[in-house]
């Protein structure tokens, strides 16, 4: 990431991997047009670079105090961030994240450690089909560090 500004704009610039998570980066926040996410501004695909609003510090969500308010606050981000899957899309599925997740926890064997965490994972992979829903565009790494308050409302962003 490299801090800037374009004109009296303060961006971003961040430049990453000619990997598939980088490249569908640059759709996923056109897709979100500003609304929870910091703003799209422009992209280099060839280079994979992507220019992106700069949110100037307000209040992290990881420094409030109250569980409850952090938790409405992350609630109205996600509900902000969730978008319908565009019918030609290449976006990876989470469904595929989590069968590799359980493969991997699954070739691990049991833990002599920690008994009380596999009996939650072994019933998490019980669950997940009963979570179905309507595909939706999803943040993949939204939690309490990138999520800041500013001057015109909550942002997810992703953090240097």
């Amino acid at each position: 990431m490299i801090f800037a500004e374009r004109g009296s704009e303060p961006v971003v610039l961040q430049v990453g991997l000619p990997e598939p998570e980088q490249l569908t980066k640059r759709v996923v926040l056109a897709l979100y047009d500003s609304r929870g996410a910091a703003r799209f501004l422009a992209t280099d695909a060839a280079h994979c670079g992507m220019l992106i609003e700069r949110v100037s510090p307000g209040a992290w969500l990881r420094d409030c105090d109250d569980d409850g308010e952090a938790g409405r606050v992350f609630g109205r981000v996600a509900n902000a961030l969730a978008r319908d899957v565009p019918k030609d899309h290449e976006f990876p599925h989470y469904w595929e994240w989590l069968e590799r997740a359980f493969e991997r926890f699954r070739s691990l064997g049991r833990p002599r450690s920690h008994p009380g965490f596999y009996r939650h994972l072994q019933r998490a992979e019980q669950l997940r089909h009963k979570l179905v829903g309507e595909d939706q565009l999803i943040h993949g790494d939204l939690h309490h560090e990138n999520i800041i308050r500013c001057g015109d409302g909550l942002r997810s962003i992703r953090k240097a």
